[in-house]
């Protein structure tokens, strides 16, 4: 099995090579019908199943699928639409299918929002909507709150994003929906929490809360207390641990609880995201007709039910990691290992356009000597200059374009979509780099020797 360790960090991981097949067996596994069952065989939890492997598979670590794109694009295509028949069906007064269907539509929700064009539709996600917003609002199940919290977030982020454009009109009456459906949930009342998965859930719901209150003053009254005032005893707990979707959506509380910089979660979150990564390292197996998956741990489990849940765990942690200050330079490097190509480019002004080609390495053990050379120091990252760099450095595996970061001020990289600011790089990776460029041909620009301004 291929384990990567970062120079300097002492951390490993597991390689993209593997996670690769573990995708491919997911997909493997998908039942003619367009979803997955708990087991593979049996109906158990057919919704639930399918929509976390669609969250899988439509993740942001490579390689990512979309309804359009990806490798596993007709799986997680079919699968969506299973999703959404299924929602239609399904009988509201049973319990637990509201938070069912709350995570239905966040799995359909997140290839529906990385795709540009949207060929399913965004009408049908509306009755889905609608089915969260007519919930009742006392003794609500936390975990289908945390999920419809998700939803919320996910689809006002995805409307600011797509307000213009061919699907802009859907994109503003789904916005639209989610805000009604944030109303919900900030008034509904959670059961008293009785397991980890209830506490987690609860620490979700207070995360995307607190979120809407930096947009929206009129929200304050309406947040409630934090229900877990110690995430270290919950994470550290028995419970916690046998708990893989305790785990998925305590990464989930991560992504949000990281943006605000909470050193004591950060703690906690750099713990648990070593701990993890280091046992499911040590237990995928490398070889087989099961390559890429781990074994079940009998009778409450499956290989699909393992793989899935390791899977997205190794998905949530590796999108949650940018955002944890210590972890800026490593971030970066487990994202790139193995380029194949790295191009210096000249973008347009939002860098989705390349315009010029100034210089280009495609030699592997070189690339990957660059790479260790480029160090942030997390201690002053974070904030932003107010420029627009059109100076590109963009990572290749192959043809697949794994990362592209902007230059600022010879001393800045700019992750969009990844880091939460700018990496200030460290002196000797900022001399490192200048000293590169102009080897390769290329003006590096000048260089500020004071910090610049912030917003």
């Amino acid at each position: 099995m291929e384990i990567i360790e970062i120079e300097g960090d002492g951390s490993r991981e597991v390689g993209d090579w593997t996670i690769r097949r573990t995708f491919d067996w997911i997909a493997s596994a998908q039942g003619d019908f367009g979803g997955w069952t708990w087991d593979g065989a049996t109906a158990r939890d057919e919704t639930q199943w399918t929509a976390l492997a669609v969250l899988a598979m439509s993740g942001l670590l490579a390689p990512q699928s979309t309804l359009r794109s990806g490798p596993h694009r007709h799986n997680v295509r079919a699968a969506v639409v299973q999703l959404l028949e299924r929602c239609k069906n399904v009988d509201s007064n049973e319990p637990g299918v509201l938070g069912e269907i709350a995570l239905a539509t966040f799995a359909i929700s997140e290839p529906l929002a990385r795709s540009r064009s949207v060929p399913l539709g965004l009408d049908r996600l509306v009755p889905l909507l609608e089915r969260l917003i007519d919930q009742d609002r006392d003794g609500v199940d936390p975990v289908g709150l945390a999920w419809s919290g998700l939803v919320v977030h996910l689809l006002r982020r995805s409307s600011e994003s797509m307000s213009t454009g061919r699907n802009a009109e859907s994109w503003h009456r789904v916005a639209a929906m989610a805000d009604r459906l944030r109303s919900a949930v900030l008034r509904a009342t959670p059961v008293e929490p009785t397991s980890a998965l209830d506490r987690v859930a609860l620490l979700v719901r207070d995360a995307v809360a607190t979120e809407w209150a930096k947009e929206d003053a009129s929200v304050i009254p309406l947040l409630r207390p934090a229900w877990i005032e110690d995430p270290r005893s919950l994470v550290d707990s028995d419970e916690f641990r046998r708990g893989p979707m305790a785990q998925v959506l305590f990464c989930y509380a991560a992504l949000l609880h990281l943006r605000r910089s909470s050193e004591p979660f950060e703690a906690v979150w750099v713990a648990f995201e070593q701990r993890t990564e280091r046992r499911l390292a040590a237990t995928q197996l490398p070889d087989g007709p099961d390559a890429g998956t781990w074994d079940p741990v009998p009778p409450e489990s499956s290989r699909l039910r393992t793989a899935v849940f390791h899977a997205l765990l190794l998905l949530r942690i590796d999108d949650a990691r940018p955002r944890a200050p210590r972890r800026w330079t490593t971030s970066l490097h487990r994202r790139v290992v193995g380029a194949t190509r790295l191009c210096v480019t000249s973008r347009n002004r939002s860098g989705e356009r390349e315009l010029q080609r100034l210089a280009e390495l495609s030699d592997a053990a070189a690339i990957g000597s660059f790479v260790r050379r480029i160090r942030i120091d997390g201690s002053c990252s974070g904030s932003s200059c107010l420029c627009d760099s059109n100076l590109y450095l963009d990572f290749y595996r192959s043809d697949e374009l794994v990362a592209s970061l902007s230059i600022h001020h010879g001393r800045r990289l700019r992750w969009r979509h990844h880091w939460c600011g700018d990496g200030l790089l460290t002196t000797q990776s900022a001399l490192f780099l200048r000293r590169w460029l102009i080897a390769q041909g290329v003006d590096p620009g000048p260089v500020e020797d004071v910090e610049p301004k912030t917003r």
